[in-house]
């Protein structure tokens, strides 16, 4: 996908379409600023599909993306879900399939996402919960 294609405008067409697929979109605010910093969109299933963990780049490297998935998987095994599912675009160098095995997941099946006009090589990755 590219850092460059994430703007206003990419995350309101994500949210209209995933909104329509039966997604819930929470938006990550600067408790400062009240500005939007990050979204996590994901699909109340089993397992849960976690379709869009984004955070700006601008804070990512500061332990806040772990401690924003820590409270996500806190808020999924209390709501009594078994696993989390995620795909994770692995076509570049520098994606982020070691950040996710950090946390636990192990790598599934390859599948190719239509994303924005463009296919991307994905990894599905999964998380037992139980």
């Amino acid at each position: 996908m590219g850092c460059r294609a994430v703007d206003g405008t990419f995350v309101l067409q994500e949210w209209r379409q995933m909104k329509k697929e039966g997604f819930s979109t929470t938006v990550i605010a600067d408790a400062q600023t009240g500005a939007a910093v990050g979204f996590i969109d994901c699909r109340d299933s089993e397992p849960v599909y976690l379709s869009l963990f984004l955070l700006d780049a601008t804070l990512q490297g500061k332990g806040l993306g772990t401690e924003l998935y820590r409270k996500f998987e806190e808020m999924q095994r209390r709501r009594g879900r078994k696993g989390i599912r995620i795909d994770v675009v692995d076509d570049y160098e520098g994606n982020l399939v070691p950040f996710w095995k950090r946390r636990g997941f192990e790598e599934g099946e390859e599948i190719t996402l239509e994303w924005g006009g463009k296919a991307s090589r994905a990894r599905v990755m999964y998380r037992n919960l139980i």
